[in-house]
């Protein structure tokens, strides 16, 4: 309701003098909302409590012992579950609400402890024998089922992640978490296909209506995961960089249609920036024309970075009022 509304309805007798001084001092200090606030102070919690473990783990490791690590992790990844079950409902295909502020923290609690205790029984006691990527796949399912069951975007936040590492270690053929080779041709390949397979989960969670409201993560995690490998991709086979250069393009251009569908200014900021960035590459590598001083290739450099930028912030400014006239905003 508008502030213009309960002064006529003053005027009309149906509100007194009392109740239109409250609704203006309302509105005179609107109630402000913590509740993002408490939920980033609350997530940083928990990341800070999983360091200060590990560190008070690895500078005690002698004294307290392998088994006594294993057995405190697990316990608190079975408390965390445990409390997750007791607090659940039952399994919806859509969202659903979390009956407490201490339900999701606990849960991506219980997801970090239970890779840890993953990780740390193959590493100490080799549990799955030599088999690394059967060590990070297990924890991944696990992961994408807490997810699902529970309905918890940290989790699955978590799932991800781990499924790029998981891909890591398969294509590299390595040990967890020693991933070496990062800019190999395989990499980039699994990288881009990991980002074309997430936004196309995105996709497939709203046509579906599995869990639809986790498409915006699937699509987030997916296009930054894509345009980076793009961008990777293009300064990893220069000078045959145009065929990355056109999928790139091709991802900018179908970025900018869903920023338009959906009025979305964050996708339209995504598709411009990575789009700006891998021109820029390309730009400063045509600069480079065999035989000019270095002199006179860093001051076209300059002249570039110094144009480009306003050039960018007016294109940004134009498709944004463009952005709210489409979706009819003044």
């Amino acid at each position: 309701m508008s502030k213009g509304l309960f002064d006529q309805l003053q005027q009309e007798g149906l509100l007194s003098e009392d109740s239109l001084h409250r609704v203006q001092k309302h509105y005179a200090k609107p109630v402000i909302s913590l509740q993002k606030d408490i939920n980033v102070i609350l997530y940083v919690g928990v990341l800070l409590l999983s360091a200060g473990l590990s560190i008070l783990v690895y500078k005690n490791i002698d004294r307290i012992g392998h088994l006594a690590i294993l057995s405190a992790i697990g316990a608190i990844c079975i408390f965390c579950y445990a409390y997750g079950f007791r607090k659940s409902s039952p399994f919806s295909r859509n969202e659903v609400e979390s009956p407490d502020a201490l339900y999701d923290y606990l849960l991506v609690l219980g997801g970090l402890t239970m890779v840890i205790f993953m990780g740390y029984l193959q590493y100490q006691y080799h549990v799955f024998g030599n088999s690394w990527n059967l060590a990070g796949f297990i924890p991944m399912v696990l992961l994408f089922i807490t997810a699902y069951y529970f309905d918890q975007l940290g989790v699955l936040s978590l799932a991800i992640l781990n499924l790029a590492a998981w891909l890591g270690i398969i294509i590299n053929r390595v040990k967890w978490p020693f991933l070496w080779n990062l800019d190999e041709n395989h990499t980039i390949y699994t990288a881009i296909l990991l980002g074309i397979f997430l936004v196309g989960m995105s996709y497939f969670s709203r046509l579906t209506n599995l869990k639809s409201h986790f498409s915006k993560l699937y699509h987030q995690f997916g296009t930054h995961i894509f345009f980076i490998s793009c961008i990777t991709s293009i300064v990893h086979f220069n000078p045959q960089y145009w065929p990355w250069f056109f999928l790139l393009l091709a991802g900018s251009v179908s970025h900018l249609i869903k920023a338009f569908k959906e009025s979305s200014f964050y996708y339209l900021v995504v598709a411009i920036l990575y789009l700006y960035i891998g021109i820029s590459i390309i730009v400063v590598d045509l600069l480079k024309v065999p035989g000019i001083r270095d002199e006179v290739i860093f001051q076209r450099n300059l002249i570039y970075f110094i144009i480009s930028p306003a050039g960018l912030a007016y294109l940004l400014v134009r498709l944004n009022n463009k952005l709210k006239t489409d979706a009819g905003i003044r």
